[in-house]
């Protein structure tokens, strides 16, 4: 406590708690960049352990 009141608390720095994070969504479509989107959000996934969501749309 210094003269200005109680001195606020402050983390540790340290990894997110995952199992605060929701899923890893990630949009899917026929471009050579979404096929790179894709392996990077299923590895996101694997390394956070969050489910892993495809999202695609059809027009």
């Amino acid at each position: 406590m210094n003269s200005r009141g109680p001195t606020p608390a402050v983390p540790a720095p340290g990894p997110e708690p995952v199992a605060l994070l929701g899923p890893v969504v990630v949009g899917v479509g026929r471009s050579a960049a979404s096929h790179g989107a894709v392996t990077w959000a299923a590895d996101e996934a694997a390394r956070t352990g969050r489910a892993l969501r495809l999202v695609a749309v059809l027009e």
